[in-house]
């Protein structure tokens, strides 16, 4: 069979489905439904781009995606037809590739996204979901407090990276002597410039303090978090990285590869702190 043909073979069965209002999403709906919260579905979001978040919160500005495994190429449960792999394992990478694009574009217009796979928890998802809007709506508040006061504190955006060695370890940093925050614990990242895609910033940041190559992957957390009358807006996002092993970094007196145990043994730094958090519940049990 060619690939067209298999290709065509493959839209008419996943059309049988439909683009929206699949079991996954429609589980999820139900979750949040049942705890007071509510929302648009498939609603078009920016002028940018054709994408319609499967469910949207205008206010909170939450964008939320559930991913099906096989289209968006879910790498533990998206088997590849046996006919034509190559070219289907092309396809479906330039899926991902716009995904992220279409996501990079949404946070650069103050958009928050959330991505979930089909096969996960809707119980769990909607738990995170519910833990964005209580962010949003704390920040707002606060912010409320301070614009009644006439002040607003600066807010600085910040990315971080996350990378896993084979054996579940991931790399932490240890602020040098002389710098803000000297001697607590980090992810290696930094600052977002003005104009600036956070995956970009990223790999720049990356490249520049560790001298390595990487590839971005998914976003892990975004939290902001209030160090000294500055909030921190901290992305947080898994690392690939296409040449040697870290050895030493531009800005810290000491890396170590961690195991999930091993994250409480070390002093992080406040910002850093939702990301560790997340990395302990992944810890697997039993």
């Amino acid at each position: 069979m060619e690939f067209w043909e298999a290709d065509d073979a493959r839209r008419r069965h996943m059309a049988r489905f439909g683009r929206r209002d699949t079991a996954p999403e429609l589980a999820l709906r139900r979750e949040l439904h049942s705890r007071g919260r509510r929302f648009f579905v498939d609603r078009r979001v920016s002028g940018r781009c054709r994408v319609r978040p499967d469910l949207v919160f205008p206010r909170a500005r939450v964008a939320v995606f559930v991913d099906g495994c096989f289209w968006h190429y879910c790498e533990a449960h998206a088997h590849l037809p046996k006919a034509n792999a190559e070219l289907w394992r092309r396809k479906l990478l330039a899926n991902r590739r716009r995904d992220a694009q279409n996501e990079a574009i949404l946070v650069s217009e103050g958009w928050r996204v959330l991505r979930f796979w089909e096969h996960g928890d809707p119980a769990a998802a909607a738990t995170r979901v519910e833990r964005e809007i209580d962010r949003w709506d704390s920040i707002a508040r606060s912010a409320g407090r301070r614009a009644h006061h006439g002040r607003m504190d600066p807010v600085i955006e910040v990315v971080a990276g996350v990378l896993t060695r084979m054996d579940g370890r991931v790399l932490a940093c240890r602020r040098a002597p002389g710098r803000s925050a000297a001697g607590q614990w980090e992810f290696p990242g930094g600052k977002v410039e003005r104009d600036e895609l956070p995956e970009a910033a990223l790999a720049r940041e990356l490249h520049e303090e560790l001298a390595i190559d990487v590839v971005v992957g998914e976003r892990i957390d975004r939290s902001t978090t209030t160090v000294g009358g500055t909030g921190i807006d901290l992305a947080s996002y898994r690392i690939q990285w296409l040449s040697d092993q870290p050895v030493a970094s531009s800005d810290h007196d000491e890396l170590r590869w961690l195991s999930p145990t091993e994250l409480a043994d070390v002093r992080w730094a406040e910002p850093d702190l939702p990301t560790v958090r997340l990395l302990q519940a992944e810890r697997p049990t039993g």
